[in-house]
């Protein structure tokens, strides 16, 4: 699930999106 995965990563971290993405 890579949806599943950016989305956690948005609710968890929302600096992510702005970095990017830590994969």
């Amino acid at each position: 699930m890579p949806i599943g995965n950016r989305t956690a990563m948005r609710m968890l971290k929302p600096e992510a999106e702005t970095r990017g993405q830590e994969d």
